[in-house]
């Protein structure tokens, strides 16, 4: 017998842990690592844009082992009740240097080396950490009781909640997100899934299971639902006069935290509690140069510099130069994949916003020239897939126009999907970077490129996937005042092979008896009548098939469906399944059927469908069992009649 995996979310807590503990009395291996996907007899067609997830943002630190975590108000329609999948997600995490990087071409944010704006994975670095749990009951007291892989465990790892800054670490969050489960999932051409926009605390995530077939023929769309960009910041004096920091543009929002004053196409312009370290200057760090984490920074100089791009699989691209020199570029995110760590699906974040710029003139325009938001996360698991329809997570991108200098682009997001080896070829996946913005006016600098995003696609074939960078933000002036393109980004679609213990990899449920319902809330997952809580835990004819999964369990040649019932008061299967729980309407009390009355004719310890001589007479009924008469009732007797 294989080792036995266990069931996972979707199931109720009581049938969970009796899984767990039959797992644990079994003589066979446990494995534990890989749990099953979660499973739902719930199927849905999506025609119009629609939201499918809670999110629940985090309000306190929580620890590894908890099985409860304090909570906020939710955005989403649907609240959390027992059973329900939940994903846990460190959003932003991180420490900075926050030391002065007053030139363009210092070592952060544009490239390889010493990215020391990039966060530290050796000190308090938390941000893109991620787990599957299961709620154990709805939100209670502001809190979410969950129950991690193993009955009574709790959280794998610590989340980090910090609404301050500190001197060295901005603002840290978490979200708690409901994963709707569905049996098939349908997505019409006009249907598309969206997050709740990312406002700093929640959103920007797209999570579900689909425990069959994705069919998707519209689109799962998170671009420009992640990070935040920076503000342009206006500021009125002569341009031959030096402007001090902070009348610089503000830097984007990622990983390591965010400014004051936020710009997305979705929410527009922000205000926000400071969110970047500080040493009480008024903007002080959230402004001008030096690229914190994932973010773009902001155009530095006197004025009209372009904003950097946002990074993610790729660096950002730098911004055009203002006034007074090349000095004064906005900076490109860090790549979090090749700056931070080796890429892998243990984590993984949203694009970083790009960094805004800054200028005196009138006439400016806000989306022009703030930086743009970046692409959120999909996290996608699905047996089976259909459609031509897209998954798409795409930076922004500020457009062109005559402004002051322009915003920086957002990074590609991040997309995550897991298969039993579906054919993905007619699908599309797109984690783009936004260009920079272009800039009509004399002497204003061009948008840096968002870099390309990051896509993780295992056990699929003929998936095909883009992850390119921003394209550069150009300008009227030219050269040293256009851009630079983003980077690409990173993908992971062919035969890529999930790292052990991966928190997203889970086994699909089997369907044994192909009724379109998997095994892990098929009732009968043989469909022989005979619900599989009454039959026995084990393999009582040693063939190798446990009793729920075998048709005739005690290889008689007789099948459990017929022997079960007995000779007179057999009853053939409908072949209906009205409540699509598995079991046939003709067995089903719910749906006005009647149970089978296990018959036992020998009056011994097994029933006639277990024992290989059902009425004792020493004559095994795989030979005396016989339908000679083809009336659908096998010819069994008790001695001494022995037809």
């Amino acid at each position: 017998m294989p080792a036995l995996q266990l069931p996972f979310a979707r199931l109720t807590p009581s049938l969970y842990k009796l899984t767990v503990v039959l797992a644990l009395l079994s003589t066979s291996p446990v494995a534990l690592a890989v749990p099953f996907c979660p499973a739902s007899p719930d199927t849905i067609t999506i025609t119009s844009q629609q939201t499918v997830n809670t999110y629940y943002p985090g309000t306190a630190s929580v620890t590894a082992g908890a099985t409860s975590i304090p909570v906020g108000s939710p955005r989403g329609s649907t609240p959390i009740v027992a059973g329900d999948t939940l994903l846990i997600i460190q959003m932003q995490g991180a420490e900075i240097d926050t030391g002065d990087a007053e030139t363009a071409d210092g070592p952060y944010g544009d490239g390889p080396g010493n990215n020391d704006r990039s966060g530290n994975l050796s000190n308090n670095f938390v941000a893109g950490r991620y787990e599957y749990v299961v709620a154990t009951g709805p939100v209670s007291g502001g809190s979410v009781p969950i129950e991690g892989e193993l009955p009574g465990s709790g959280l794998q790892f610590d989340y980090t909640y910090r609404a301050a800054p500190t001197a060295v670490a901005g603002v840290a969050s978490y979200q708690v997100i409901r994963v709707p489960v569905y049996q098939d999932l349908v997505i019409t051409a006009t249907g598309e899934i969206v997050p709740e926009s990312w406002d700093g605390q929640s959103g920007g995530v797209v999570a579900m299971d689909i425990a069959d077939t994705l069919t998707n023929n519209g689109a799962i769309e998170v671009s420009g639902y992640g990070f935040r960009g920076g503000q342009f910041l206006f500021t009125a004096g002569d341009n031959s006069v030096l402007i001090g920091k902070p009348t610089n543009g503000f830097k984007g929002e990622g990983i390591a935290g965010r400014p004051t004053l936020t710009y997305s196409t979705l929410r527009g312009g922000e205000s926000n509690s400071i969110g970047y370290p500080t040493t009480g200057m008024q903007f002080d760090a959230e402004q001008g140069l030096g690229a914190p984490g994932n973010a773009g920074s902001g155009g530095g100089g006197d004025e009209d510099a372009g904003g950097g791009g946002g990074g993610n699989g790729g660096f950002g691209g730098n911004g055009g130069r203002g006034i007074p020199d090349a000095t004064s570029r906005g900076i490109g995110g860090a790549s979090f994949a090749d700056q931070v760590f080796t890429p892998t699906v243990n984590r993984l974040v949203m694009g970083g916003g790009g960094g805004g710029s800054n200028g005196n003139d009138a006439g400016w325009d806000l989306q022009l020239s703030s930086g743009q938001a970046g692409g959120g996360l999909v996290f996608a698991r699905f047996k089976n897939y259909a459609g031509s329809g897209e998954f798409r997570a795409n930076g922004d991108s500020p457009g062109t126009g005559a402004s002051e200098g322009i915003g920086g682009g957002g990074a590609g997001g991040t997309i995550a999907i897991l298969t039993d080896s579906a054919d993905l070829a007619t699908a599309s996946f797109e984690a783009v970077g936004g260009s920079g913005g272009f800039a009509s006016n004399e002497f204003d600098g061009g948008g840096g490129g968002g870099g390309g995003g990051i896509i993780f696609i295992a056990n699929s074939t003929g998936a095909v996937s883009t992850v390119s960078g921003g394209a550069a933000g150009g300008s009227f002036s030219e050269g040293d005042y256009d851009g630079f393109a983003g980077q690409i980004g990173v993908q992971f679609d062919t035969d890529y092979s999930l790292p052990p213990s991966a928190p997203f990899d889970c086994t699909f449920s089997p369907d044994s008896d192909g009724d379109s319902i998997v095994d892990a809330i098929d009732i009968d997952d043989d469909n022989d009548g005979i619900p599989d809580a009454d039959e026995p835990a084990g393999d009582s004819d040693g063939d190798g098939v446990i009793d729920s999964l075998d048709i005739d369990s005690d290889n008689d040649g007789i099948v459990d469906n017929v022997e079960a019932q007995g000779d007179s008061a057999y009853l053939a299967p409908l072949g209906s399944d009205s409540d699509g729980d598995g079991l046939d309407d003709r067995y089903d009390s719910d749906d006005g059927g009647t149970a089978i009355v296990i018959v036992n004719s020998d009056t011994t310890g097994l029933p006639d469908y277990l024992d290989a001589d059902s009425d004792d007479d020493g004559v095994p009924d795989l030979i005396e069992g016989h339908d000679a008469n083809a009336d659908g009732i096998a010819d069994v007797q008790p001695a001494p009649d022995n037809a």
